[in-house]
């Protein structure tokens, strides 16, 4: 299993440059109403305490509100002619392969990261439910 960490360190730091570009984007005349609706439903999850994964779940929580702003900036930005936004993309030391493989890069590392969550968990649950059929027994015998 390839490591992603390095990749979505990477994505990560580059988050300054993704909030400049959403910034542009929104000053942008060019962007349909619909695209600027995508956009401000990406940032009103990011801000809902309502979440599909919640922030309180390190990183996790924190990766699946990046992957969803990321997402839309990505559909939004190549649903247009290519160079419609590339001086804005330019500006921000970014282009469209970098906002595609970011979105990609953190979509498997969220999805790996929630596999692995999902292990521990049913790990945990198995040895509780043990435990306590153990102690039932234990307290039946008595």
């Amino acid at each position: 299993m390839k490591d992603y960490s390095k990749e979505v360190l990477e994505a990560v730091k580059r988050l300054p440059q993704y909030i400049k570009l959403l910034y542009k984007i929104f000053k942008s005349s060019e962007l349909k109403k619909s695209h600027r609706l995508l956009l401000y439903g990406a940032i009103g999850y990011v801000v809902s305490p309502i979440d599909l994964i919640p922030g309180v779940i390190p990183v996790i929580g924190q990766l699946d509100d990046i992957l969803v702003v990321l997402t839309v900036i990505y559909k939004v930005i190549s649903s247009y002619r290519k160079d419609k936004f590339a001086d804005l993309l330019g500006e921000c030391n970014l282009s469209i392969d970098i906002v595609k493989n970011d979105v990609e890069v953190i979509k498997r590392y969220t999805k790996l990261l929630g596999i692995s969550t999902a292990k521990i968990a049913a790990h945990g649950i198995k040895t509780l439910g043990v435990k306590s059929l153990n102690a039932i027994r234990k307290g039946l015998q008595n």
